[in-house]
């Protein structure tokens, strides 16, 4: 008990509706139903599942609840260990009681809770929360990159974010951007094909036992990072309750080569785009990841997306983003922060070369709700 007379407890199936009222006034609404439906695919379908720490922990003063910080459970490689992780997801405090974010914050972080915490969609505030609590940022999610692939939808949200009269601002995304728009299409279509000789792109509705073994090879050529084999794969990529997700393999017969998954969504502009949640490949095999990134580029334009949205796992992708037109951004803090708990040293985690990181870990791409997605700040 604390001197505010609050407590931080593990969450019941009974607290769900109080949860989710405290998420839609703090967090926007959301249906009921759609909420549960991700929170049991998130939890209870989760292959990494632990009794270690629950699906949430809530923050409740006087019998009401003013808090709540949920938890995805996930394997993470750390250097030479697997680590069961907590991630968090879903931090909100009533407006009244903001000392609760704290509180719940310093309970997920626990060393009884978890080896390792680590968030990648922490705003500003979850971030400071964190450092202030003894946690650290992996200084590279700083960056974002983002690909324009029609111009005029984002000319227009320009010039109506600067006071511009919606009838100007669509007649001049007209008339500018439909001709750039063109000279993207164009760039696009004159770029060569890839130098892999020999290989096919398939499309993949699941995730077989190659890519168990694509696994222990990935996970040799990076230090940190989610435990991707085909149980998450399939979790992540091919379970997920709603729609958006197209993944694909590049693959020579049946030597799985790489794959890539994007996630098609409709951002608060109403705009289409595409976040591009998954480019692996192995080091040794060259060309591989050029070639996914250009098919995964073509599945996004050929759905109509405005722009595509990607974080760079390794300085080999982020040259290919640079080469193929992405804009870099930079953020003046990181959504990714994490608390190391575990015996693997320290040094492991600081050394921001080791993070191997995607949109597709954590919580920052679940799009279920396509009208409230808002994908990109820049």
């Amino acid at each position: 008990m604390t001197r505010t007379g609050s407590i931080v407890r593990p969450a019941t199936p009974e607290d769900f509706p109080f949860i989710a009222e405290l998420l839609d006034r703090t967090l926007g609404k959301r249906p009921y139903g759609e909420r549960l439906k991700l929170w049991n695919w998130r939890f209870n379908r989760n292959p990494a599942r632990t009794d270690a720490f629950p699906s949430f922990l809530v923050a409740e003063e006087k019998g009401r609840i003013i808090g709540v910080h949920g938890l995805i459970p996930l394997r993470v490689k750390s250097g030479k260990r697997q680590l069961n992780a907590s991630c968090s997801c879903d931090l909100a405090a009533d407006p009244a009681a903001r000392s609760a974010g704290m509180k719940l914050k310093l309970a997920a972080l626990a060393k009884e809770i978890s080896p390792l915490h680590f968030s990648t969609s922490a705003n500003e505030p979850a971030n400071k929360i964190t450092l202030a609590l003894g946690g650290k940022e992996v200084f590279s999610g700083r960056r974002k990159y983002i690909k324009p692939l029609k111009a005029s939808g984002l000319l227009r949200r320009r010039l109506t974010g600067k006071g511009t009269p919606e009838g100007i601002a669509t007649a001049a995304s007209l008339a500018i951007g439909i001709p750039a728009d063109w000279a993207l299409a164009i760039d696009r279509m004159a770029r060569p094909p890839g130098k892999t000789t020999g290989t096919v792109v398939r499309n993949v509705a699941s995730f077989d036992g190659r890519y168990d073994e694509f696994w222990e090879g990935m996970s040799e050529d990076h230090m940190i990072l989610v435990v991707r084999d085909s149980s998450y794969l399939n979790w992540r990529y091919s379970e997920y309750p709603f729609p958006g997700i197209r993944s694909f393999e590049l693959s020579r017969g049946e030597h799985l080569l790489g794959y890539s998954v994007i996630h098609l969504g409709i951002d608060e502009d109403r705009l289409r785009f595409a976040a591009l949640l998954e480019l692996a490949g192995r080091k040794m095999e060259s060309g591989v990841l050029e070639h996914l990134l250009r098919e995964a580029i073509r599945c996004a334009a050929d759905a109509g997306a405005h722009y595509l949205i990607a974080r760079a796992s390794t300085p080999e992708s982020e040259a290919l983003f640079q080469d193929h037109g992405y804009i870099r951004r930079e953020m003046n803090y990181s959504p990714v922060t994490y608390k190391n708990n575990s015996d693997v040293p320290h040094e492991v985690f600081a050394n921001d070369g080791n993070w191997y990181l995607s949109l597709g870990d954590g919580d920052g791409c679940y799009y279920y709700d396509i009208c409230r997605v808002t994908p990109w700040n820049g």
